[in-house]
């Protein structure tokens, strides 16, 4: 969301609602990236993110959230615009790592911020595979960084695809366009809408399913 596009988030925010009642879905992760200004938030901004989430709640909704890499001013920092809404009943802001699990659910869900990827991310990786997976479930990640195999060509600043080995799945995002690292099990599953005529038109939403299998809406 920015003071340009307003309107058309609260729609796509509407619109996720939505699905999250026909599909009876209880938990929205949000992978980053929900604002798109990394210097500034207008009043008008704020309030339209405010809004949003007590819509969510009035339908008891849980949100939790990363920090990408536009909702931080230093990029290595523990906060970012995101936090402004921790307090919320609904909302819950991932620090360093988080690990969401339900007894419903065969899988864990392992969540972290973006941190810069020739800078404390891997340690933050480090830290979350330390800390033990989950040896009866499936384990999946939701980061937001730069991964190569994602984009055409490779770069030395993107983080290695074989760091995430270790998990059964990896959702990512950061890039706009949808594309899959298909050794590695990596999916960059695209933003929510599209930005600008230069993306593709291929958005939406992805849905897991408590057996951990996933589909794009």
């Amino acid at each position: 969301v920015s003071k340009d596009n307003i309107p058309e988030f609260l729609i796509n925010w509407s619109e996720a609602l939505e699905v999250c009642q026909q599909m009876n879905i209880m938990q929205i992760a949000l992978g980053g990236d929900l604002f798109q200004s990394r210097s500034a938030q207008t009043l008008d901004v704020l309030l339209s993110v405010y809004d949003a989430f007590v819509s969510a709640e009035m339908k008891g909704i849980q949100i939790t959230i990363i920090n990408g890499n536009h909702d931080k001013v230093n990029q290595e920092a523990i906060r970012g615009y995101c936090h402004v809404y921790n307090q919320h009943k609904n909302v819950v802001v991932v620090d360093d790592y988080l690990t969401l699990t339900d007894e419903n659910w065969h899988f864990a869900l392992h969540m972290i911020p973006y941190f810069p990827e020739q800078g404390s991310f891997r340690e933050k990786l480090g830290c979350l595979i330390q800390g033990g997976l989950d040896n009866d479930r499936k384990n999946i990640l939701y980061i937001h960084e730069g991964i190569n195999g994602a984009l055409a060509h490779a770069s030395e600043t993107e983080l290695p695809a074989h760091l995430f080995s270790q998990f059964d799945k990896t959702f990512v995002g950061h890039y706009h366009n949808r594309c899959l690292i298909k050794d590695i099990n990596v999916e960059f599953i695209g933003s929510s809408r599209q930005h600008n005529f230069g993306e593709d038109e291929e958005k939406g939403y992805t849905l897991v399913f408590n057996d951990g299998s996933h589909e794009f809406v």
